[in-house]
């Protein structure tokens, strides 16, 4: 028997517990990763939701296992069923580092995606992405920014406090952005959304600018 036929869909259950059990076997012999992309680029929507969510607990534990199949992700964030979009989108989050080159070249694409995708779970996943590019180097950082910036304030800033904890990345990989970032921090240290306002705060104070 396949790693397919014990995915929880194929078993018919509607728990993540065979799911999990499939990911341990990937991750002791991960050749079996590529089946489940295979399955996860398939018609089968439910089958793609839990091959989407073996990439990701996979990836959280060996990012660089997945990375591999980075390409298969992102082709899956314009998937119909929402399941698939934000479980492969979490997935990609986790390799984004490793797989610099894919990302770097979807940005506009994701950029897109935190536009108008109505999943607020695949949104949030989508700016994890573009934010852990965005510290992986200073030219990352620098292409990221604008569209991190578009973050804040998508969808009544829906995704404020997750982009302000990620700017702290970018801060670090391209300190010549700091006081463009500082001055995005500020316009949210009083927000009235307590999250908000602590993730703007911790952001201040990163970047040696801490108030009272």
């Amino acid at each position: 028997m396949g790693v397919i036929e014990k995915l929880s869909s194929s078993i018919g259950t509607r728990t993540q517990e065979a799911n999990v059990k499939v990911a341990r076997t990937c991750l002791a012999d991960p050749r079996h990763l590529e089946e489940i992309a295979e399955a996860l680029a398939g018609k089968d929507a439910r089958l793609a939701g839990d091959c989407a969510e073996v990439m990701t607990k996979v990836a959280q534990e060996k990012p660089e296992l997945v990375a591999p199949h980075a390409g298969t992700l992102l082709a899956m964030l314009d998937h119909l069923n929402g399941r698939v979009r934000w479980e492969s989108a979490h997935a990609l989050a986790l390799v984004s580092s490793l797989a610099r080159r894919l990302v770097r070249g979807a940005l506009p694409r994701l950029g897109s995606i935190v536009r108008r995708d109505e999943s607020v779970i695949v949104r949030d996943y989508v700016l994890d992405t573009i934010a852990t590019y965005g510290g992986t180097g200073p030219k990352a950082a620098v292409e990221a920014f604008p569209l991190l910036c578009e973050g804040l304030d998508a969808f009544n800033s829906k995704h404020a406090a997750r982009v302000l904890a990620g700017l702290e990345g970018v801060a670090r990989a391209a300190p010549r952005l700091s006081a463009e970032i500082r001055t995005q921090a500020v316009r949210f240290e009083g927000h009235h959304r307590p999250g908000i306002r602590k993730a703007a705060r911790s952001l201040l104070r990163s970047l040696g600018s801490a108030t009272a």
